[in-house]
This record gives structure tokens, C-alpha cells and sequence, in this order.
């Protein structure tokens, strides 16, 4: 699902290679993905981290990795004084994030609770329910994860008597994986 999710947000941004995207949230599972799929399509790729997490960032591809919180805007503006073409505000950092995309840019928030509303850019919203039939977008996930060009990350086994503490962590956040359910108990 955020393999998906990441390639509904990058066709709507419709970014050409060479293209800058910043992607918030870096270290996330989400990101991850739109970190792979966005370099896999030529476009540079900026995502902000805590300092634990940029060998993992390094791993992905990420171009250049900016602060989390406190010291990303001055980051991101010294990177690209114009601002950059596209955002995937996986952190929900909404207009504050916005705000570094040039005029015209695009900005993909994925909550509906969350909206971007800055009028220089062409704002969207993504969800997977909109793209779950989209059999390319699949079948591009499948070829470039089999193929090792795209990597998954698996966080915490749990059993399935424990749904509801994984729910939990993942909506906490902060995981640098999923939590995967395991039936066979």
C-alpha cells in the first residue's frame, strides 16, 4: 500500500527526471518508497532525518539529507534557493512544508485531514483506495521488488492476537518498518 500510494503521488506531481522533490517525513516507510520509485524515475531527492537515520537514508539514495524539525526550511532553501518542484508530505508538515516548493510546484499531502492550501501551487491529495485496481503500478512494484531495485522494510512480527498493539504502534509512528501479522499461529 505505500509502495502504491508513493506512485499515486509522484504521477500527480508528474515531476520529469532531473526534477527536485522533497520528500518529509525521510526516514519513514512511506518515504522510503517515494524515495526509491522518485530516483528509479531520475529525480533528485532531498528528505529531511534525525542524524540516526541518514546511513538508512544513504541506503535509499536520497541526494541530500536536510534536519528534521528545527533547521529544515534554511536547509532546503540553501539546497535549492527556488525552492523545489514537488513535495510528498509524508510527516504532515502541510503549509510549513509547502512553503519550500517554488511557485507552480506541486505539494501531495496524504491525509485528507491534512491539506496543503498554499495558492502557488498545484495542491493534490492521494489516497491508496483510489489506485487499488491499478494493476501498472502493481506490477511495477512486483518487478522492482523482485528484481531488488526497490527495497521493502519489515519491522516487528507480531501474532495475530496482537492486531491491536500493532495497530497502535503504527499509528504512533516512528517505526523504521511495518509491523507484520503473522497468521500462522
Amino acid at each position: 500500500m505505500n509502495g502504491l500510494t508513493s506512485i499515486a503521488a509522484l504521477r500527480a506531481l508528474a515531476l520529469q527526471a532531473g526534477s527536485t522533490l522533497l520528500v518529509t517525513g525521510g526516514a519513514g516507510v512511506l518515504a522510503a518508497y517515494a524515495i526509491q520509485l522518485a530516483k528509479a524515475d531520475g529525480i533528485r531527492v532531498i528528505a529531511d532525518a534525525k542524524e540516526a537515520d541518514h546511513h538508512n537514508l544513504r541506503l535509499l539514495g536520497v541526494d541530500d539529507i536536510v534536519p528534521r524539525g528545527e533547521g529544515m526550511e534554511a536547509a532546503v532553501k540553501q539546497l535549492c534557493p527556488q525552492g523545489v518542484d514537488g513535495l510528498i508530505d509524508t510527516a504532515l508538515l502541510g503549509d510549513r512544508a509547502a512553503a519550500l516548493v517554488r511557485e507552480g510546484g506541486g505539494a501531495i499531502s496524504l491525509r485528507r485531514s491534512n491539506p496543503i492550501n498554499d495558492k502557488r501551487l498545484n495542491c493534490g491529495y492521494v489516497s491508496v483506495t483510489d489506485h487499488m485496481a491499478d494493476t501498472a503500478a502493481l506490477q511495477r512494484l512486483a518487478d522492482m521488488l523482485r528484481d531488488g531495485s526497490l527495497k521493502s522494510r519489515a519491522g516487528q512480527l507480531m501474532p495475530m492476537a496482537a492486531a491491536a498493539q500493532a495497530h497502535e504502534l503504527m499509528e504512533r509512528g516512528g517505526l523504521r518498518g511495518r509491523a507484520i501479522l503473522d497468521f500462522r499461529a
